[in-house]
Formats: C-alpha cells, sequence, structure tokens
C-alpha cells in the first residue's frame, strides 16, 4: 500500500495545511479546564460512558448525576449498518413531555465521520440543564488522525453511504421515539456546532420530524474546505463522489431550509469563515423569516459557542415553545 506522502491525493497533506473544519480541541486547555470545572464535576458524577447497555433502555434505569439532576446512559445500536451508539441524557423529574435535542459530535474533517467522545459532553450538558432531553449520536465513517490511504477511503465511503450523517440522525430520532415516553414528538430539535453544524442544517432540511435547527459556526459548501485536489482522489475511487460533495453542502438545500433556525457566528473564527455563514444566513432569510442570525465579535470558533452560542440558541428554542 502505498504512503500517504507518495499518494496523488496525498490525504495527509491536506489534512495537515488544508481550510479544514476545526478538532474540538483547538482552543486554549487551560482557560477551557478553569472555565468548564462546574462541568467536569459533573461529569464525575456520570454514569460510566464505558459501560453501555443495548437497546432498548428505560430511562428509569438511568443513573442520576448532581448537580444539575441530569441522567444519563448509553446505548448501543448493534442492528444498524456499523454498531453505533447514542448517548441519552434526561433531566431526573421532567415535567410532562418535554422537547429532544439531536446532536453529533463536531470535529470532523468534512468527509468523514465522528464518535463520540468525553470532549463533546460540554455541548450536550447545557441542553440537559435547561431541561431538554439530549440524544447524542455517532456518525459512520469515524478516522483516525493518522489513516492510511484504505482507511481514509472506507471512511468517506461509510460517510457518504450514511447521507452526510442523516441516515445517522435518523436513526436516532426513530429510536427517541420508540423508546423515550417523556420526549414530545412534536419538539424534535437538531443542533450542531462546526461539521456537526453542517450535519444539523442537512438533517433540517431533509427530516420532516425535525421542527427546529441550530447551527453553530457551520460549514456550508464542503468544496470550501475539500481541496480540488481531495475531491479528484476521493471521485477517483468512490465513484460519484463529487456529486455527494453538492448534496451534502447545505447551499444547495437552502430552499428546503424553511423552519426555524439559528445560525450563529464569531468574526474572529480562524475555522469557519464569519463571512461565509453571514451570506449563508442572508441567503436563507429570503426565503425563510423564521431565521435568527446571532454574530458575536470575538471569542474564536470553540469558546464563542460554549460562551454563548448555546446560551443563546437555548433561550431562542424555549421562546419556541
Amino acid at each position: 500500500m502505498a504512503a500517504f506522502k507518495k499518494a496523488e491525493g496525498n490525504l495527509m497533506a491536506f489534512i495537515m495545511t488544508s481550510n479544514t473544519a476545526p478538532t474540538k480541541r483547538a482552543h486554549n486547555i487551560d482557560t477551557r479546564i478553569a472555565r468548564l470545572l462546574p462541568l467536569m464535576l459533573l461529569l464525575v458524577a456520570c454514569a460510566d460512558p464505558n459501560a453501555p447497555i443495548h437497546a432498548p433502555v428505560t430511562p428509569a434505569a438511568a443513573e442520576t448525576a448532581e448537580p444539575g439532576a441530569t441522567t444519563f446512559r448509553e446505548v448501543l445500536l448493534p442492528e444498524t449498518p456499523a454498531p453505533a451508539r447514542l448517548w441519552i441524557y434526561l433531566p431526573a423529574a421532567p415535567k410532562g413531555r418535554i422537547p429532544a435535542i439531536f446532536i453529533a459530535p463536531a470535529g470532523s474533517r468534512m468527509f468523514h465521520g465522528m464518535r463520540l467522545e468525553q470532549g463533546d459532553r460540554p455541548e450536550h450538558l447545557p441542553y440537559a440543564q435547561a431541561g431538554f432531553a439530549v440524544v447524542a449520536y455517532d456518525v459512520d465513517g469515524p478516522l483516525g488522525r493518522k489513516p492510511t490511504d484504505d482507511e481514509a477511503i472506507a471512511a468517506a465511503r461509510a460517510f457518504r453511504d450514511a447521507e452526510a450523517g442523516v441516515a445517522n440522525a435518523r436513526t436516532a430520532i426513530d429510536w427517541a421515539v420508540a423508546n423515550l415516553p417523556e420526549v414530545d414528538a412534536n419538539r424534535l430539535y437538531v443542533a450542531g456546532h462546526s461539521s456537526a453544524a453542517t450535519l444539523a442544517l442537512l438533517v433540517a432540511a431533509e427530516e420532516p420530524r425535525i421542527k427546529a435547527c441550530i447551527a453553530i459556526a457551520p460549514p456550508t459548501d464542503l468544496r470550501d474546505y475539500l481541496s480540488t485536489r481531495m475531491i479528484g482522489w476521493l471521485s477517483r475511487e468512490i465513484p460519484g463522489y463529487d456529486t455527494f460533495v453538492t448534496s451534502a453542502s447545505p447551499v444547495s438545500h437552502v430552499d428546503e431550509l424553511t423552519k426555524p433556525m439559528f445560525l450563529f457566528g464569531a468574526h474572529d473564527d480562524s475555522s469557519v469563515s464569519f463571512d461565509k455563514t453571514a451570506e449563508f444566513a442572508q441567503e436563507t432569510k429570503r426565503r425563510n423569516a423564521a431565521v435568527a442570525f446571532v454574530p458575536v465579535s470575538e471569542g474564536g470558533h470553540y469558546d464563542s459557542m460554549i460562551q454563548i452560542g448555546i446560551p443563546r440558541a437555548i433561550d431562542w428554542l424555549k421562546r419556541l415553545r
């Protein structure tokens, strides 16, 4: 097998030098730890996600995490094309039927999927603590940081076959509606940050059960993040890949984005172009009066999401109820 540096597609060069969507770790770690200490204390009390259970699972069996009165479970879905996991968060004592947030892990390089990791939890807990059910889900085609050519092609193909993750979201929705009686099936929302925000927009465009969408710093055109060389290489290995790149770009679905939508971006985001996000917001607003665009001046790609984006999005969602 040829090494990446010898491959015509040169995937590693793409990973290291192209304008890729960022990982969730691209920020100041010391500052983040200090800011998230209360959440870290909560996570210590959570059920161990490394001890999964098989679906279906009843919420009554979930462990309780304090403070925050949030219960957590990991669910395995072995019957799916690729074994997948759901992370389920519920308020410990929900009052009546509650809305649900469906969220994928961020941090992909826009051509492959992602598995849920501990670093995703700070994006999940604020919604759960605000009274929402949270259903986080794996996306087919996860890929390590130093893959071989064959691994990259397999991941890209799995991601393509999963409709850029839309199929994974659909599976998560099916499971939640069937197994979580606390959830109000008329208030299902999709959310995401960065590459997961791209997926959130695709799900909102294609899944009729989703009633609103939160997209924080979303790459909206995959051609801005995948080089022509990269697309050409994958197109030679995966028939129809160039067409997939178009269909997996939210800019191709502006006419279908008719639901309430919260868009967010920071002017100093060095990973996702603020101008591109603003242009996308303007374009969708021409067709959809229920689009809210919240720009902020600073906070970068990650901190702006944690400090401002998610709290504003929660307030916006509560006004939709």
